[in-house]
């Protein structure tokens, strides 16, 4: 977000117009993740979770209490961030990238004691051992 005010500050200064996409460029969900948990030296699994057992188990998309940050289900949200961005980044804008934005954020939250959304720590570990309690049934091990 820091890096769009920033261009929209600019775009503005140097009366830039036309239509912009300001999103970052486009990324694998496993590579964002893992690019973010290497910044940040975090040791973790991923584990890849369907949208029907989340929503069963009350997990919402994208932000807020119970949430799956940056998860948009789908297909209702298929080639969302997914557009052209070369106009944007033409007209300079710029994307630092994530684990460095992953590092500063997990430094905010620490230091201003910020608002955590998402799933609490038990509220994702309750969500994980119920899946693998369900695979390992489903898979009798």
């Amino acid at each position: 977000m820091r890096d769009l005010a920033q261009w929209i500050v600019h775009a503005a200064e140097v009366r830039l117009t036309g239509i912009y996409d300001g999103i970052g460029p486009i990324r694998k969900r496993g590579e964002f993740l893992a690019e973010c948990a290497a910044a940040l030296n975090a040791s973790c699994t991923f584990t890849w979770i369907d949208r029907e057992f989340l929503e069963a188990h009350d997990v919402r998309r994208w932000a807020g209490p119970r949430s799956l940050p940056m998860w948009l289900p789908l297909p209702d949200f298929a080639g969302f961030q997914t557009r052209d961005t070369s106009p944007a980044r033409e007209a300079g804008l710029t994307s630092r990238p994530p684990g460095e934005t992953a590092r500063d954020t997990l430094h905010w939250l620490r230091e201003s004691h910020g608002p955590v959304i998402g799933l609490s720590s038990d509220e994702e570990s309750a969500v994980l051992s119920a899946w693998h309690v369900r695979n390992a049934a489903a898979t009798g091990t």
